[in-house]
Parts: C-alpha cells; structure tokens; sequence
C-alpha cells in the first residue's frame, strides 16, 4: 500500500507542473511522517532529484514545498542528505532565484546538509556566505580539521568573518564569528597567518575588550595561539591599524601576545 502511495506521488511529481506539482511534494511530506519507510521508498523511486530541480521553480508555494519535502527526507536519514547534496540542492539553494524561499528554511537546510560529514566539503560554496551569515553553518563544519581547511578556503570567508566579528550588536553572530576563527587559529598556521593579511589581528583585542564573555573568551584563544606562534619566532605581523588609537588596545594585547 505504501509502496503505490510513493509510486503514485513520484509519478505525480514528474508528470505535473505549477501548483499541482507543490501539493504533490505537500502530500509526500504527510507521508512520510505517517510511514517514516515511506522517506527511503521516495527516494529510491527518484523523487530527491524531482524535488532539488523544483527548488528553481514558480511559483514559490512549489519551490517552498520542495524545500520542506527535501527536510522532512533528510531528518534522520544520512542516505538521504547525501543523495539530495549529490543531486545539487547546495548551489540552488545559494542562486539568487532561491532568494524567494524563506532564509529560514533555506539556513535549516543547508545546516542539516552539512551535518553530514561528507557532505562538508560539497557545502562549502562561494556565493554561500551572504546566506549564511548566521554562523551556526560554519561551526558544524570547522571543528574537524578537513571541515576547517574546506571552510576557510572559500572565497571571501576570511573577510566575511572578520566583518561579523565587529558586530557587537549582534551578539550571537560576533560569538559565531570567533568560534569559526578560534577553530581555524586552532588548527592551521597557514589561517592564522592569513588573518594577519586580512587585518583581523587588530580586531581581536578590540572582541576582547568590548565582546560580549563568549566572543572575548574565544578572541584571548586566538591570541594566545598568535602569542605561541610569537614564542616559536614564527611572523604573526599583520596591519595595526585599528589598535593605534587606543592606548588600552595596545595594553591588552600586549598582555595577551607577550606574556
């Protein structure tokens, strides 16, 4: 019975278009709830790949539906959150023509994708970032070393971040910030030295100061990694900028890097 009922909704998948095909996606969520093996029939009939090209579609109510067909899939199925990344939900999700599906879901998605950890590598897209910037997506995937290397090789991310870490208004974001740094600091030279180029040591002692006590103590990390590459005679150089005008930035990190 369950079997015919996916049978049914893939060809209905296929075979529609417009509304009709997002009430089809609509009604394969209902089903897959009811009958949790009804996820793993969906997919080995084809529907994944059905679901990720309508992501592009119009009107939004399709591509909506898709969206959450494509969550209610991946919800405790490994299998399925390989096979929808494979089938290029991760570049659609990012296009500017999904900008009419709700960020939200589009977040949620992208953070369950990469929950998988091979899915880290195909997650990490330039162009992703502006989506993106609720950092909790970037923490799932830095706190392995490939994850890290994969994350802080897309394009823009370095200054991306070093922006977001100024945010001291937004307090979550600023925290989020400083953990991927904390974790890229942690487990590369090669980042931390990339810091220095891109301006961001100055911006640590300035977290440390002014951050909220997640953010401050994730930026004395930072720098204490920075102080023990000092210790080695290694260059943590990077432009001073921002520290020259504050007697007091000179003071901390100098306490935090030469002590």
């Amino acid at each position: 019975m369950v079997i015919r009922q996916c049978q049914n909704l893939v060809t209905q998948l296929f075979s529609k278009k417009g509304m009709e095909q997002g009430v089809a996606a609509t009604l394969a969520i209902w089903l897959a709830k009811k009958c949790p093996a009804a996820g793993v029939t969906l997919a080995a009939l084809g529907e994944i790949s059905q679901l990720v090209a309508m992501l592009d579609s119009s009107p939004i109510y399709c591509s909506h539906s898709a969206l959450l067909t494509l969550l209610s899939l991946a919800n405790g199925n490994d299998l399925n959150k390989a096979a929808i990344v494979d089938a290029g939900s991760v570049p659609r999700l990012v296009s500017p023509k999904s900008q009419t599906i709700n960020p939200g879901s589009r977040r949620r998605s992208l953070s369950q994708m990469s929950a998988l950890e091979r899915n880290k590598p195909f997650d990490g897209i330039s162009g992703a970032i502006p989506l993106l910037a609720h950092i909790h997506f970037f923490s799932k995937m830095v706190g392995v070393p490939f994850g890290c290397n994969s994350t802080m090789e897309i394009a823009g991310i370095m200054e991306t971040l070093i922006e977001i870490l100024r945010w001291g208004a937004h307090s979550k974001c600023q925290e989020g910030a400083a953990y991927v740094l904390m974790e890229a600091a942690y487990h590369n030279y090669a980042h931390r030295q990339a810091m220095a180029r891109n301006q961001a040591v100055p911006a640590f002692p300035e977290v440390s100061l002014l951050g909220n006590e997640l953010a401050q103590k994730r930026a004395i990390r930072i720098l204490k990694c920075l102080r023990e590459d000092r210790a080695q005679r290694r260059s943590v150089s990077g432009p001073m900028g921002l520290l020259q005008d504050s007697s007091k930035f000179h003071q901390r990190y100098s306490i935090l890097i030469d002590s």
